[in-house]
């Protein structure tokens, strides 16, 4: 033990506190002369998100913070990791999964009825015992169920309610027969033991006999210490994603809710670092979005002419006069007003996404994990990839007009109305630029009305690629509302420009923002962000569509054998771009008897 060096963990919780104290008060005295150091894992900051049953924000600090555990016990050379506090149920069973078990973790319990974190016993006091665990083969795929209860039951009600009776294996953990349920039943070290090997046992049997199984719902009734070694036993590199669970006894409603998914996936986002090859490949895509940057700073220079005329921003466009007519958002800017000669695209990647940098040098400071999200959204053809980086150009400097600045941003999204208008105005802005671009360097193929709208159909459908490019990997449920309605925006309008008789009712399309959403599923609270979960109906209710059609009226239908809204959600979920395209074209087809699929 003279050789040990501490690394004491206080997770702090909206549950309980933990004081600086309380982790010195249960050290022996040779322990307390040990060299130690201390980090705070604090979750109280994400007590609205989890009430509002949003866990990803939290799951991602948690992946964090567990990786800069496992640095900061290697940098200080810590051998003992001892954790104190109190936290909810999902988060403990994540912190495990994200130490993984080849981290030894000692986690302490609260006594409450002793007001101490020391352990009332030093020796075993604790058996358990693993209740229908499969033993034979089966190949059928599906979900299993782990249930593992030390301190009250989970019933058989609560876990039906959840995932329904159709599972390939149910399989209980808890204590051996003759040891009742209860509160503090955890006794010592090697109770955890205990209970962590029954884990283990139950674990194996799934996979060894279901291998089938796509995932494992978890349901954990256990105390701190035990929650962590659950999930340092999860092994979600290797194993199915693993679905956990809150439980909160609350009148009329399912006592279980959803809540963090643990998979292999999670490494999935932008965190991950890039290879060498996929960074050198970034570098090299920077040119290319250079020059549509170029292409975009050339317009706007064309544009400066007509500064002096004062004319509306669509007025400069070598278009006939059917946009003027139709005057989409007429109090926009000109494109010359916001774009400068001087701007550039930083050739230094940035850590995360993107910003536009207006302390000179001007720059467009971008990730390499965005550079090559254009260029997937592109189809890998660096010349779409130009387009898709002009339409990029033209929306984020209206943005940057609009006042929607990475100073402005934090918490934009509970805005979600303001921001579902600027990005439909952000969006039509850039595919009319994009098409006046394309006349003046192709004016004799795009010489007819014919050519113009069949080229601002691609070029929305360029756009909704782009929407995809920047999505986490499929199976996703959860999504914010706001998103999801400006995918159904650009799908409905796509439809509707391919149908449209002339170019000036394509015009008219573009001007007028849709309205279309979907009603009936459950949603989720993320910081005031309304999140949607798609495969998940609120209770009572059934899924509709309603869209406001283009003569005013409001058209509302209910899922059918024509409009599946069912297999739309599941479409989205999986990123079936075909299917949702064939639900849209459905759609009009349905909306088309009304006589308010397209403007008059």
């Amino acid at each position: 033990m003279t050789n040990d060096k501490l690394l004491i963990i206080r997770h702090q919780s909206q549950l309980r506190e933990v004081a600086e104290v309380e982790p010195l008060s249960v050290l022996s005295t040779e322990e307390s002369r040990l060299s130690r150091s201390e980090v705070i894992l604090d979750m109280r900051e994400f007590q609205q998100d989890i009430e509002g049953g949003h866990w990803r924000t939290s799951s991602v600090f948690l992946r964090k913070k567990a990786a800069q555990l496992r640095e900061q016990a290697d940098r200080t050379g810590a051998t003992r990791l001892l954790h104190f506090g109190i936290a909810e149920v999902p988060h403990l069973i994540a912190l495990g999964a994200y130490l993984e078990d080849a981290r030894p973790i000692e986690v302490f319990d609260y006594d409450r009825l002793r007001n101490t974190w020391s352990w009332p016993s030093e020796g075993a006091t604790l058996q358990m015992t693993v209740d229908n665990k499969p033993n034979e083969l089966m190949s059928a795929g599906g979900a299993a169920v782990l249930r593992v209860e030390v301190t009250y039951a989970i019933a058989d009600g609560d876990v039906e309610a959840m995932v329904g009776r159709d599972v390939l294996c149910d399989v209980r953990v808890r204590p051996a027969d003759g040891i009742t349920l209860k509160p503090g039943l955890v006794q010592s070290k090697q109770d955890i033991e205990a209970v962590r090997l029954a884990v283990r046992d139950a674990l194996g049997s799934i996979v060894q006999f279901r291998p089938g199984t796509r995932l494992i719902h978890l349901f954990v009734s256990a105390p701190v210490s035990v929650c962590v070694a659950v999930g340092q036993e999860l092994r979600i590199r290797n194993n199915p994603p693993i679905q956990t669970y809150r439980f909160r006894s609350v009148a009329n409603e399912h006592s279980y809710k959803e809540a963090i998914r643990l998979s292999a996936d999670d490494d999935r986002s932008a965190d991950r670092p890039l290879t060498e090859e996929e960074a050198l490949q970034a570098g090299e895509l920077r040119a290319t979005i250079g020059s549509a940057l170029e292409d975009v700073k050339a317009i706007a220079s064309a544009k400066a002419d007509y500064a002096a005329a004062g004319p509306r921003w669509y007025e400069t466009m070598l278009m006939d006069t059917d946009l003027v007519a139709v005057a989409p958002f007429p109090d926009l800017p000109p494109i010359n007003a916001h774009v400068k000669s001087d701007d550039a695209v930083s050739p230094e990647p940035r850590r995360i996404e993107y910003e536009f940098s207006k302390e000179p040098p001007r720059q467009w400071k971008l990730s390499d994990q965005l550079v090559l999200a254009l260029f997937r959204a592109s189809g890998c053809n660096e010349e779409r990839m130009q387009a898709l980086s002009r339409l990029f150009f033209f929306h984020e400097y209206l943005h940057d007009w609009q006042d929607l600045t990475k100073y402005t941003a934090e918490d934009v999204g509970s805005f979600f109305n303001c921001l579902e208008r600027i990005d439909y105005m952000a969006d039509a802005y850039a595919l009319l630029h994009q098409l006046d671009f394309a006349v003046q360097r192709d004016p004799d193929g795009l010489s007819t009305d014919q050519a113009k709208r069949l080229f601002l159909l691609d070029q929305v459908g360029l756009m909704i690629s782009s929407f995809w490019a920047f999505e986490a990997l499929p199976p996703q449920y959860e999504w914010q509302e706001r998103r999801v309605r400006r995918y159904m925006n650009w799908y409905w309008r796509r439809v509707q420009i391919r149908e449209a008789p002339d170019l000036k009712t394509a015009f008219v399309l573009l001007g007028r923002e849709p309205k279309i959403e979907i009603a009936g599923l459950e949603r989720t609270l993320e910081r005031a962000r309304v999140n949607i979960v798609l495969n998940k109906k609120r209770i009572n209710d059934n899924l509709e569509i309603g869209l406001v059609l283009e003569d005013g009226r409001f058209e509302r239908r209910g899922t059918s054998t024509a409009l599946p809204l069912e297999q739309l959600m599941e479409a989205f979920a999986a990123h079936d771009q075909a299917a949702i395209d064939l639900f849209f074209n459905k759609l009009y087809e349905e909306m088309k008897g009304t006589g308010g699929a397209l403007p008059s």
